[in-house]
């Protein structure tokens, strides 16, 4: 019987030997025959035969006896020709199947038929698994959003992954903790800085935890976390300016307007408890507000105040939003008033530095202002003598430094500066500003 003759060379895994047949018992509707994954247990002394399927349309897991001869013999791999199309998908999916059979047996502590039958379940239905593909459908999907920068950062990401693999797919199977420490070295002695190679690693985890909610791959081949590949790529210290080096930056005098202007929107972010760049650029007159506080003065006596401030939302990479508030200082008045935006139909930004209306164009216009900010401040901390490490995104880290000095507790600091959902931090909102408000001034005052 051809079913039980031709099942050519076992693959042997610890407990398990397994092989393709092709099951010529029935023929299917075409004269062709479906091909069988045949699993035995030494342990078990049993086996399990499971039909290979696809939902792709690419390939047929069927065969007739001699194209699966050429296409699966283990005896004549080096004879292997590419006849047709079909026949070389055909190949190409067996190949895969036996990849992913390995894997599961090598990575997922399997000890019983059953259990890799549930495993293999899901696999049994070919779905796609190239992980670039899911990548690239990140990007769009944050084109859409307009969250470009997130876009932006899942490109490099493929990018860096087509450079290291040398070609344009890699599945989730080929990704194990051996691979992925490889991939470190690889981006490392590319000289590109240990943040970018956090963010590649996370957006190659992101897709993962995807692919395995989405049923698309099974989480046993999961390779991140304790005991598998931990992420270290971003280093958890917080660069920032002490309060010496901050009143040296404060106190500066230059008469470069690009170095003041770069002094300025570093001191907006300061005074605003730490906003990003993209915040700012896009921080529009509609987000300002008005309320009044009752409070008490030195002499214990109650004292109306009334305060300005504007809302902002933030999303994260999970969509998560947080609203954040921010109460203007006289400090960040002046510099409002000094940057406004006065360009033609553009004048519902605060500042002048979006320029453009559309919004693929807005993103490049921010992008460029963060890329000439961090030159002249680094431009300015050579003058100054002090760490020309320098970013904007060092003025959020002093902040938070100075307000937990002036003895803010960390858990209002973490609220005040959105670190919660907003319902947490909506709960919080009026201790932080009342009950906080002279210490957080006072950090501000430097």
């Amino acid at each position: 019987n051809y079913f039980f003759k031709k099942s050519f060379k076992s693959m042997i895994d610890n407990n398990f030997r397994f092989h393709f047949r092709l099951d010529t018992r029935r023929a299917l509707k075409g004269g062709k025959f479906p091909i069988q994954l045949f699993l035995y247990s030494k342990i078990e002394k049993k086996d399990i035969r499971v039909i290979l399927k696809a939902n792709n349309l690419e390939v047929e897991p069927i065969s007739v006896p001699d194209e699966f001869e050429s296409v699966w013999g283990r005896d004549n791999n080096l004879e292997f020709k590419i006849k047709n199309i079909k026949n070389y998908k055909l190949r190409e999916f067996l190949l895969e199947r036996e990849n992913k059979i390995h894997f599961i047996l090598k990575n997922s502590h399997i000890s019983s038929l059953k259990q890799f039958k549930d495993v293999f379940q899901v696999e049994n239905q070919i779905k796609e698994t190239d992980i670039i593909k899911f990548l690239f459908n990140k990007t769009i999907d944050y084109n859409k959003e307009r969250r470009y920068s997130y876009s932006n950062s899942y490109k490099n990401t493929i990018t860096k992954i087509k450079e290291y693999i040398g070609k344009d797919r890699l599945k989730f199977y080929d990704i194990d903790v051996k691979w992925l420490q490889n991939f470190e070295k690889f981006v490392i002695n590319s000289d590109i800085s240990k943040s970018s190679l956090g963010f590649y690693l996370k957006n190659i985890r992101a897709v993962f935890n995807e692919a395995i909610e989405k049923k698309i791959i099974p989480k046993e081949i999961y390779p991140f976390g304790k005991k598998r590949y931990v992420i270290s790529g971003v280093s958890k210290k917080k660069n920032l300016l002490s309060l010496d080096e901050l009143t040296k930056l404060k106190n500066f005098k230059t008469n470069n307007a690009f170095k003041q202007r770069a002094k300025d929107f570093f001191f907006f972010s300061f005074y605003s408890n730490g906003m990003t760049v993209k915040d700012i650029a896009f921080l529009q007159n509609d987000q300002f507000r008005k309320d009044t506080i009752i409070t008490k003065d030195s002499n214990g006596n109650q004292v109306k105040i009334e305060r300005e401030y504007f809302e902002f939302y933030k999303k994260n990479k999970s969509s998560r939003v947080k609203k954040i508030r921010t109460n203007i200082t006289k400090e960040m008045s002046q510099i409002m008033d000094k940057h406004q935006n006065l360009n033609e139909g553009l004048q519902h930004f605060v500042f002048d530095i979006i320029k453009s209306f559309d919004s693929l164009n807005q993103y490049k216009d921010y992008k460029n202002f963060n890329r000439i900010l961090n030159k002249q401040l680094k431009s300015l901390a050579i003058d100054l003598g002090i760490n020309p490490k320098i970013s904007i995104n060092w003025a959020r880290h002093s902040m938070a430094a100075q307000i937990i000095e002036s003895g803010v507790p960390s858990s209002v600091l973490s609220n005040y500066f959105g670190h919660s959902s907003v319902s947490v931090t909506e709960g919080y909102l009026n201790s932080i500003n009342v009950d906080f408000e002279d210490q957080i001034q006072k950090a501000k005052n430097i």
